[in-house]
Parts: C-alpha cells; structure tokens; sequence
C-alpha cells in the first residue's frame, strides 16, 4: 500500500505493507504534544533549544516507532468476497436512503470506495469507507481522486465490527446474510436514532425493513434507527 505523510516542507511516501497504517497514525495527532514537550524540557532542563533538523530527526524517530508498531498488527481475513455493487443499484440505493447534502454516509466493506465516492458526487453528502483489505482503501483512495471529490471522502483499513460508526447518518451495507446478522446489534447500539441503514441483497432476518424495493430483480433494504431500540443478540 502507499501513504503520503505531511509535515512542513516535508513529505514521506510508504510503500511498507500491507498492514493498518491507518490505525498506527491514530498517534500521529500526538506527535505535536510529544515535540512541544520535548522543546520544553530541553530549555528547562538544559538550556537548550533544539533546532529545526533536531525536531526532524525526533519527529522521524516518533514515526519509525510508529510504523514499527503498525507492522505487528495483522488484519483478518476480509468477511466476505469483493464484489462491486452495480452502480446503478449504488444510485438506487443512496435514493432509497434519502441521502443528501449534509449526511454523512458510512461503507462497511466499501470495496472500490463507488457507494461513498457517488453520494459525495451525485448526492452532496460526505462519506466514509471502510474496509479491511488495504488493496481496496488504495483504489478507493484512487478513485476518489479521479472523482474530485477526495476532499469530501475519507478512507480507512478497518474491522467494520470494531469500527467507529456513531457519526453516520446513512449506513450502507453489501455483505452477506451471516454478516448483516452478526453486524445488527452494534448498528443498533452505536447509531443514533433516525440513521437509515441500506443494504443490497442481504436482509436482516426479522428485523424487518421500512422499504424494500427491487433493481434488476434483486431486492436492495432500508431500515431506520428507532428511538426506542431493540437490541438482537445472536
């Protein structure tokens, strides 16, 4: 995979991998703290202020640690299959949702990023994708690009069992019938009441949807977060 890191006038190209990069920078927002702490006690403690090649050096230190870390980490196996939605089911799809400007649409399993990437085009919204295989993240990323609307997306390697999800506002779904179980308890205890929840081909068992309709004969679902959750166990 590749990653680009920014910094000043300087910029690092990652070709490590694939591992979760991503999930390792989360400690990328503290390097600041820790560089102003470092400024801190060198002037304190020694009288020293260090120099503009000295926070370099740390800083490069601060992120080989950190990709050191990443590189431990090791993602399971995807949970189903890659296979793209047609797009003109994604367009029905975010339709069916009701998405527009000003909601934030969640991809779990967002493959070549085409669900979040329409919604953000066609649509107005913003969006997130995630997906636990690197190779998709870096299309997507591509693709965003492509689109013009790499500003307005985000991309991420992810579990979408462990994934922060609380933001969204529409969720979109193509998975699989064990996984879209699996799956139903934390959207219905992560998710604010009124997110709507679309998924192409697969149901949710007897949680049943607020609209189904049909593209190509294949059934696409939409269900709506209600104020008074039920939870489902499996």
């Amino acid at each position: 995979m590749e990653k680009r890191i920014h910094a000043d006038n300087l910029t690092l190209q990652i070709t490590k991998g694939p591992f979760p990069v991503d999930e390792a920078l989360a400690d990328y927002r503290h390097i600041g703290e820790r560089m102003e702490d470092v400024h801190k006690k060198g002037i304190i403690h020694y009288g020293i202020k260090p120099t503009k090649k000295t926070f370099l050096f740390l800083w490069l230190i601060i992120l080989s640690s950190i990709l050191t870390s990443a590189q431990g980490k090791k993602l399971r196996e995807p949970d189903v299959d890659y296979e793209p939605s047609p797009q003109n089911v994604v367009e029905r799809m975010l339709k069916l949702a009701n998405v527009h400007k000003g909601d934030v649409v969640y991809d779990l399993g967002c493959g070549d990023g085409r669900i979040v990437i329409t919604a953000a085009k066609q649509f107005g919204a913003t969006g997130v994708g995630i997906d636990i295989n690197p190779i998709r993240i870096k299309e997507s990323l591509q693709n965003a690009r492509k689109a013009g609307v790499i500003d307005r997306v985000t991309f991420s390697i992810g579990d979408l069992f462990t994934a922060d999800i609380q933001e969204a506002t529409v969720v979109a779904l193509f998975l699989s019938s064990s996984v879209n179980l699996k799956l139903r308890p934390k959207l219905l205890r992560e998710l604010k009441p009124g997110t709507r929840v679309v998924s192409y081909y697969w149901d949710m068992d007897d949680w049943k949807p607020d609209k189904r309709i049909e593209v190509d004969g294949d059934p696409i679902y939409l269900w709506t977060i209600p104020a008074k959750k039920v939870f489902y166990f499996n």
